[in-house]
Parts: C-alpha cells; sequence; structure tokens
C-alpha cells in the first residue's frame, strides 16, 4: 500500500506499531501535540518544506521565520506548557542570498524574545530544497492532553479559525487584507493556554493546525462531538473574502487550518471574550454539525 493511501495517520500508527524501544523518560509518546517526558518536560518538532509548506518567492524570510516557530510553540501552548528552549535544522540551497537566511533567523528571535526561548543548537546542511525542522523543549506543571472528554463539555475555541487560510488565499492572489498576517505572523496561545488552566477545567486540547474538524476529531474520550454553525465566530472580513473566493465561511471555519488557535473541552462556563463555545459533549460517537453528520475533512499529510 502506498503512503497516499494510507495518509499521515496511517502512517503514524505503522510507526507506533513497529516501535519497541521504550524509556523510563518517557511517560506518554506518540500521539499529542508534544511528548511528556519526565519532571514534566515536553518535547514537540515540526517540519516545513518549501513547496510544501511554503514557496520561496511568496513568503517574506522574515515572517516565514516568525510563522514557523509560531507553529512550533502552538504545540507548547496546546499541552498549557511554557517553551524553555528550541532547536532549529536548516536544509538550504548552496545559492540562497545569505541576507534570507539572516531574515529568517531575525523573524524566528522576534517571536521568541517573547518567551524568552533560546535557541539551544541544531544542524545545517546543503540540499536541493529548503526545509526548517524546530524541535522545542517546554516544561508543563500539568500538561492537558488530547485525551480526556466527557459527555456534558462544552467545545470551545479561542480566536476565530479560518482567517489564516484565507489570509493565505489573498497573499497568493495579491489580495490586500489584514488577514494575510494573520497567516504570516500567528501568535501561539501560550499565556491564554495558562490562563484557561489557572481558572477552569480543561479536559482536553489541541491546537487548530490542519483544520478545527479534523483537530478536534483528534481529540479523544466520552461521546459525540454536536457542534453548531450558529455558534462560530467570524468577523466582516472573512464574510467579505468568502465572497471574493466564492468560499462557504462556515466550510473555512470548519476545514482552514494554520490558525493555531485553542480548541478544548471543559465542563465549566469559560468567562474569557476571546473564547466562544461552539458546541458540547453528548452520547453518541462521531462529529455533528446542527445535528447532522459530517465527514472528518482537513489538511492531511500524503493525501
Amino acid at each position: 500500500m502506498r503512503l497516499e493511501e494510507r495518509g499521515e495517520r496511517g502512517l503514524v500508527e505503522i510507526i507506533k506499531k513497529l516501535w519497541k524501544v521504550k524509556s523510563e523518560w518517557v511517560e506518554e509518546g506518540i500521539g499529542d501535540d508534544c511528548a511528556v517526558l519526565k519532571n514534566g518536560f515536553i518535547f514537540t518538532m515540526d517540519s516545513f518544506v518549501e513547496g510544501t509548506h511554503f514557496y520561496y518567492e511568496v513568503y517574506p524570510p522574515h515572517d516565514l521565520g516568525y510563522m514557523t516557530l509560531a507553529a512550533s510553540l502552538s504545540d507548547i501552548a496546546a499541552m498549557a506548557g511554557e517553551p524553555l528552549c528550541f532547536f532549529l535544522s536548516l536544509s538550504l540551497w548552496k545559492d540562497l542570498p545569505e541576507e534570507w537566511v539572516t531574515n529568517l533567523l531575525n523573524g524566528m528571535q522576534e517571536l521568541a524574545e517573547k518567551y524568552s526561548c533560546e535557541l539551544a543548537g541544531g544542524e545545517t546542511v546543503a540540499g536541493d530544497e529548503i526545509a526548517i525542522t524546530i524541535g522545542v523543549l517546554g516544561r508543563a506543571e500539568k500538561p492537558v492532553r488530547r485525551k480526556g472528554r466527557r459527555i456534558g463539555d462544552y467545545v470551545y475555541v479561542t480566536g476565530i479559525p479560518g482567517r489564516s487560510y484565507l489570509g493565505r488565499l489573498a497573499l497568493y492572489n495579491e489580495i490586500e487584507t489584514e488577514l494575510v498576517m494573520c497567516h504570516l505572523r500567528p501568535e501561539p496561545r501560550i499565556r491564554e493556554a495558562r490562563m484557561l488552566v489557572e481558572r477552569y477545567t480543561i479536559t482536553s486540547m489541541i491546537d487548530v493546525s490542519d483544520g478545527v474538524l479534523i483537530d478536534l476529531s483528534r481529540l479523544e474520550g466520552e461521546g459525540g462531538i454536536y457542534l453548531e454553525s450558529s455558534l462560530f465566530p467570524t468577523d466582516p472580513e472573512i464574510e467579505r473574502l468568502c465572497d471574493v473566493f466564492l468560499e462557504d465561511p462556515v466550510d473555512v471555519f470548519l476545514r482552514g487550518g494554520e490558525d493555531y488557535e485553542l480548541l478544548f473541552t471543559s465542563p465549566d462556563e469559560i468567562g474569557f471574550p476571546w473564547v466562544k463555545k461552539i458546541g458540547v459533549v453528548r452520547e453518541g460517537e462521531g462529529i455533528y454539525i446542527d445535528d447532522k453528520p459530517t465527514e472528518v475533512k482537513g489538511y492531511e499529510h500524503f493525501c
């Protein structure tokens, strides 16, 4: 069977079944936003490849550096952790201008300074494609897992998912809009995650990287997830760009990705204005929108 038939999830399952070596340092390995290690340490790794995640001609290197590190820090946020340091591996063209590389690093440094997240090491190689791999070491007193939702929980999201997707379309089509920066310079919700766990009971959490719908399907636990489309957050600029690109706002909210907002479940009524309730966990299985079962779609590598 080819990887395009299995998809990313299928490949991950192969790796989990194949790997037999265990370590007393790993409390929870493959299957969550971060690996959970002893003493509260957590670790995540992401790769970004030119031609798959970004295009050299389109993405300003400073913004690209900011964006790639933000995506990795978002995994730390999804477990309510704090980043400590990160590691960087770069595969670069031999004829790449030095200025491009320094701008990339300056973009990363701009974001890293906000969290005192030091670049602790890495690797550089010459290659036929630009590839950026980032590993982040963090710490979480009580890591919030993807698994743990309970019947009766509410489903919440921070911010307005879909803005990054429309911003990417606008970037490629050279349309001016504030949403371009939502795509190029997302903010990892590290502080917001800490505020949530300090005040409320959070039973499961994930960041929105591949789309609300597919990322919701990765939250495990009791019951089925019932979403109400009238509760989905939006704004006038989303509505305007949906008209421009002939997109459905509900579909954009559900299937757009790379927002790096937090998607979580809780039995509590969350009082923060930047959090919106979008559904509830009830008896059943699967995901429903306005009481109708829905096919889970979103971005998945190899498919």
